[in-house]
């Protein structure tokens, strides 16, 4: 029986009540940016949190503007890991694992080096958590956590959970409203973690679903959205899809792509019709033999 078959009401079960902590790490005192006073968007684990069953009692620390309770009475740590602030992840999960409390790390850099991330944890999440997590979940019940977590499967973003983003807080004062409507990259890139992270297929999730998910989150017009896509513009017809509904809600936003979409004037005019307003794009290198040795070959370094 699976950890959401448990928590059905209607299954006749009275589960225990499970307190899961979910940290977002980081090192105030050796890194100073202007998160500190305006924390950038998280959405990672509001998702994650979205996808446990309703017997678990989900909190989320962002480490960035509140202090983490190491006393607090939990079952389960869920800490994720992004190499800048990876040391502190690893200082945080020792001092929960030194209670007796049993943590899991995930994130891209637990992804990238498990067996490293493992020295410090009690199970490690190498990948996505969608289609996996109640597996994870079901061991942790029964006392039986294995080491390592893999999902080989890139989920579909058809039907995703809104993101529980209720779970941030009052102190949380995120300048931007953060949404995901893509993973992946068709891209090659060796210095890039998406295709290992998320794969190379490029997901997308139904427009009508983004455009509910927007009806909730954005009050008023004029509201700045950013997306957690790593390359919004990969497939033409659905990003052109994505601006209408952008446009609608009349959201400033900004977004990750590549270079190619200055190539294709009518595809830039209608992002900036539709509320852009900045868009993050890597040039990494303008040396032809230093883009082909990390396998970016779908732009020149003329064109750069």
């Amino acid at each position: 029986m699976s950890s959401k078959q448990k928590a059905d009401p209607a299954d006749g079960g009275n589960p225990k009540s499970k307190k899961v902590l979910l940290i977002f790490p980081r090192e105030k005192k050796i890194k100073v940016s202007n998160d500190t006073h305006y924390p950038f968007p998280i959405l990672g684990l509001t998702l994650i949190a979205a996808l446990f069953p309703k017997h678990y009692e989900v909190k989320i620390v962002n480490e960035a503007i509140e202090e983490i309770d190491f006393d607090a009475d939990v079952d389960l740590v869920g800490i994720t890991g992004l190499t800048c602030v990876i040391k502190r992840a690893y200082a945080v999960a020792d001092r929960f694992r030194e209670r007796g409390v049993k943590v899991v790390l995930g994130g891209v850099h637990p992804s990238l080096l498990p067996e490293e991330a493992k020295e410090h944890a009690d199970a490690v999440f190498i990948g996505e958590a969608e289609g996996l997590l109640d597996k994870l979940l079901d061991d942790f019940e029964a006392g039986k956590l294995k080491p390592f977590y893999e999902n080989r499967d890139w989920s579909d973003l058809k039907g995703m959970p809104l993101p529980r983003r209720d779970l941030l807080g009052k102190r949380y004062r995120s300048f931007f409203k953060t949404i995901e409507t893509t993973r992946g990259c068709p891209n090659r890139c060796e210095f890039c973690s998406v295709p290992i992270i998320n794969g190379r297929r490029y997901r997308i999730r139904p427009l009508e679903e983004v455009d509910q998910e927007l009806s909730a989150v954005i009050k008023k017009k004029g509201e700045y959205l950013f997306l957690a896509d790593d390359n919004v513009t990969a497939k033409e017809d659905y990003a052109l899809g994505l601006f209408e509904i952008f446009k609608r809600h009349g959201v400033k936003w900004m977004a990750f792509t590549t270079i190619q979409i200055a190539k294709n004037e009518a595809l830039l005019r209608k992002a900036q019709e539709s509320g852009c307003v900045s868009l993050f794009i890597g040039f990494e290198s303008l040396l032809q033999e230093n883009l082909d040795g990390v396998s970016k070959r779908f732009v020149s370094a003329k064109d750069l």
